[in-house]
């Protein structure tokens, strides 16, 4: 079968004097650190750093643990835990920074987003004091705004 990471290659088969040409499947791998394969891979191919957060956020259990069982897998468990909760302080960071304007749009455009009520479940640990302050305004913003779009429709 022919994956992603699977290359065609033109090989040759010795059998003693003679050589058979034959064509071959090679896996090309891409070393990637367990942040940068769980940055691009996992989260790049979600649309806007909304949703990023929202789907990192998704990942923690009720004991705060993250749960992936693929980054689990291929990195080890501490690795794992330690790629996402950077990764989750990264996107909150994102969020933090954009213009509200944007965060309305995408927003609006994700359908899982409005599920979420409260703005706590969205936050890294360790999230300081200001950070909080801050995300509880932006997040009350959109809430407001997403109320004001629901009532004109």
């Amino acid at each position: 079968m022919l994956r992603r990471d699977n290359v065609w290659k033109l090989g040759l088969l010795h059998t003693g004097s003679n050589s058979v040409r034959c064509l071959e499947i090679r896996t090309k791998m891409t070393l990637l650190s367990a942040h940068d394969d769980f940055v691009l891979r996992t989260l790049g191919a979600l649309q806007g750093c909304w949703a990023r957060l929202v789907y990192t956020a998704q990942l923690r259990d009720e004991n705060g643990r993250y749960l992936h069982w693929g980054l689990d897998r291929v990195y080890g468990t501490e690795k794992a835990q330690a790629t996402m909760q950077q990764a989750h302080r990264e996107v909150f960071r994102q969020v933090l920074r954009k213009k509200m304007e944007d965060l309305a749009r995408e927003e609006g455009g994700a359908s899982p987003v409005a599920a979420v009520t409260a703005e706590s479940c969205l936050m890294p640990p360790g999230t300081s004091r200001a950070a909080q302050l801050h995300f509880s305004a932006v997040f009350f913003a959109l809430a407001r705004l997403r109320n004001a779009k629901n009532r004109v429709a």
